[in-house]
């Protein structure tokens, strides 16, 4: 920008809301800008717990059934960016959730490619059932329902494990 230093422009940038832009965390030239995206973030959290990455998953079957829409494993998989083949113990706690709280059973809408059929974990109503049971997920309010957190999640999944 015309009129200012680098010292200037250091400083609006990291006093703006925009994200876009951070200070370089390199010694030798603390004044150089990068974007947010080059930038590399260090973790140190630990792996989350099967609850906390089912209170994770929740909002897009949510999402998906108050569209009116069925979700398959692969779907869901890349929208939270994880592997197909973890999704059935991420989902227990889902299911355990809506059967010990007499809700829909939210995962009958999560359907095998192949088959049309939930999961062989799914235990939340009977195979004559399931067509009701994804009516009632798809007519029942979710995003008025909100999102349970891990604690209660894993507490439905102790009181009522529902994993085949």
């Amino acid at each position: 920008m015309r009129g200012w230093s680098d010292e200037d422009m250091l400083d609006a940038a990291l006093v703006s809301d925009d994200p876009r832009w951070v200070r370089s965390g390199r010694r030798k030239d603390p004044g150089v800008l990068e974007s947010a995206s080059q930038r590399t973030t260090l973790h140190t959290t630990q792996p989350m717990t099967r609850s906390e990455r089912a209170a994770q998953i929740w909002a897009t079957p949510a999402w998906a059934a108050g569209n009116r829409q069925v979700l398959t494993p692969g779907h869901v998989a890349k929208l939270i960016g994880c592997p197909t083949a973890a999704l059935g113990s991420w989902l227990e706690p889902i299911q355990s959730h809506c059967l010990l709280r007499g809700l829909p059973p939210l995962t009958v809408i999560v359907l095998q490619q192949k088959t049309g059929l939930p999961g062989s974990g799914f235990t939340g109503a009977a195979a004559t059932d399931l067509a009701q049971e994804q009516m009632a997920v798809l007519d029942f309010d979710w995003l008025e329902h909100g999102i349970p957190g891990a604690d209660a999640l894993d507490a439905a999944v102790k009181a009522r494990p529902s994993n085949g």
